[in-house]
């Protein structure tokens, strides 16, 4: 499945209430990154099937060690964790991928948004690599740079939830809350992901043909992604659920060259054949966002992650958090 980026992120600020309110506050777990590598065969246009060791860099320096490997979540799927109630700072990395039977370490550029608290954002790192092929020459590719290609908003609507016709911050209908209790609920999104390779140039050298066009043909894909966001909204509160797509794009361009000093690395000093480019249009994250605002006219009673007492008249039993049946 293409999932490049799907991104959650929860809004919420913990804040302290006076005694007699607060039976209970809600904690929000350290936001969260999963980084999935897909290794592209350069040469077969597919997914490359070696043994690889994959590491991941920042400012220069190798970060492996924050990157936690997890098991069952796809191919080469890893973990970068917040602590508790903290966010995951925005951040440029580089993902390196090396193996046994590759010409050299390859490398290729990854944006980790900043995700907050209580979120999860899961990225999708493509990585082409090639081996070195018959008559001496090697399939390499050279990386542009991430360009941002603009964003889409909505808003997420579940018909089983009560509304309060609000306008506020360019959103006109509001969902509420207003009761005592904090109340956990659900949106389900569909994400229709698309990957369109664009401003094809495939040379068809002789002996290299169609190497370009194959990278084209497997990077395109069209999947949908289906998930449900989970929030809790605080006592006396109104609260609504925005998805944002964001678009990027990023030129490839791929070169055939002879690796005489074996270094896996192309020099000005050896042969080399450009074979044509490409320009990989992409969707770029999806981020499900949650907003809330105080119940009109019950301001005094709000406060962000909390349900309470009502000021000791009404004790909140399960402590302070209602379930809907």
């Amino acid at each position: 499945m293409k999932k490049f980026f799907s991104l959650i992120a929860l809004v919420g600020v913990i804040a302290a209430c006076t005694p007699e309110q607060v039976d209970t506050a809600f904690k929000l777990a350290g936001g969260k990154v999963i980084v999935e590598v897909e290794v592209v065969d350069i040469i077969n246009g597919g997914q490359y099937g070696g043994p690889v060791n994959i590491k991941f860099f920042r400012g220069g320096l190798d970060v492996t060690q924050e990157f936690t490997p997890v098991v069952g979540a796809g191919p080469h799927s890893y973990m970068w964790q917040a602590e508790d109630s903290q966010a995951v700072p925005a951040g440029d990395y580089v993902v390196g991928v090396s193996g046994d039977n590759l010409a050299k370490e390859y490398t290729s550029n990854l944006l980790i948004p900043g995700v907050l608290a209580g979120g999860e954002a899961v990225v999708k790192a493509i990585v082409p690599v090639g081996e070195p092929i018959n008559g001496g020459w090697t399939i390499d590719f050279i990386q542009g740079e991430w360009e941002d290609e603009g964003e889409d908003t909505e808003y997420l609507v579940n018909s089983h939830y009560p509304t309060h016709i609000y306008s506020h911050d360019g959103i006109d209908e509001w969902y509420y809350n207003n009761t005592e209790f904090a109340i956990p609920g659900t949106v389900d999104y569909e994400l229709a992901l698309s990957y369109v390779c664009s401003d094809i140039v495939d040379n068809n050298i002789l002996g290299f043909e169609g190497y370009v066009q194959q990278l084209a043909d497997y990077l395109e894909d069209e999947d949908s992604l289906e998930d449900t966001y989970e929030f809790t909204a605080s006592a006396w509160s109104m609260w609504n659920v925005t998805r944002t797509i964001m678009y990027a794009s990023c030129p490839f361009t791929v070169i055939a060259f002879k690796d005489a000093d074996e270094d896996g690395e192309w020099d000005a000093s050896e042969e080399k054949l450009e074979l044509g480019g490409l320009t990989l249009n992409e969707y770029y994250a999806g981020l499900v966002e949650y907003h809330e605002l105080p119940y009109p006219g019950a301001e005094g009673h709000y406060t962000p992650g909390h349900g309470h007492d009502a000021h000791g008249s009404m004790p909140n039993a399960g402590g302070g958090i209602a379930f809907n049946d």
